[in-house]
């Protein structure tokens, strides 16, 4: 979340804000994090943070969830489809040709079912 073009596309979409300990930027990031964990509550994410503030020779702060649980509200839902193009491009433009799946480039997964009719142009 810290490259230069990732936080272009999160300074376009994220409200005027404060820097706090939350700002969108970290925000973000704990709760990408925080979606992948197996421990995937609030309290983890915010605990993995606090060691890694202090790991990083930062002051210690509050394990409290609630600064992080507000921050995370307000992520525009607005930013999410600019961030994952910009991934996506940014990691297109560095993946060997080897990895992808079945010989083709993955062009945007959601997670949810995708059919398609079994026809010859859908085979070619």
């Amino acid at each position: 979340m810290t490259a230069p073009e990732l936080l272009g596309v999160v300074d376009q979409h994220a409200s005027a804000h404060r820097e706090r300990l939350y700002t969108p930027t970290v925000t973000l990031s704990l709760f990408m994090a925080q979606t992948l964990n197996t421990d995937s509550t609030c309290q983890a994410a915010v605990n993995r943070h606090e060691v890694e503030r202090v790991a990083n020779g930062l002051p210690p702060c509050s394990t409290a969830t609630g600064a992080y649980c507000r921050a995370r509200q307000c992520l525009p839902v607005t930013m999410i489809n600019p961030l994952m193009m910009a991934t996506g491009s940014a990691m297109s433009a560095v993946t060997p040709s080897n990895w992808r799946w079945n010989g083709r480039r993955v062009k945007r997964v959601d997670g949810t079912t995708v059919t398609l009719p079994d026809t010859q142009e859908n085979q070619a």
